[in-house]
């Protein structure tokens, strides 16, 4: 199972367009995460809000940061208290599609996978686990 997905400029802030259950939204963005669990590795709490059941990806969308500011706010992502910057968004769907005129990369728990454009979906208890 893919706890969290993102998509990564690593040259800097780029024009992107994702779409979230039919809704876009277009901007200058860093990285989007996709999170079905609220913890990245090294213990940050990248999308501090995810349940692993609820069936939504929780997306977190990093906007028009520059490094400088992205380093000041590097301790709350390990608290959650990153999304009350204006700048960090965080949203629930079942389907995001990230697109850019340049390039993207796409990570899944922090490993390489490619490059936008890319769609994904959640699929909803296909999953069985016992406890």
């Amino acid at each position: 199972m893919v706890s969290d997905l993102g998509m990564v400029s690593y040259k800097g802030r780029e024009d992107s367009t994702v779409t979230m259950d039919g809704s876009t939204f277009s901007g200058r963005t860093l990285a989007l995460v996709l999170g079905i669990g609220q913890y990245f590795g090294g213990g940050m709490r990248v999308a501090p809000n995810a349940l692993l059941d609820d069936g939504y990806f929780d997306v977190v969308t990093i906007g028009d940061i520059g490094p400088l500011e992205l380093l000041y706010n590097l301790p709350g992502v390990y608290r959650g208290t990153h999304l009350r910057n204006p700048k960090v968004k965080s949203e629930r769907a079942r389907t995001v599609r990230g697109e850019s005129d340049e390039r993207l990369m796409i990570q899944a728990d922090g490993d390489l996978l490619g490059e936008v454009p890319a769609q994904f979906q959640i699929l909803p208890k296909a999953l069985t686990y016992l406890y």
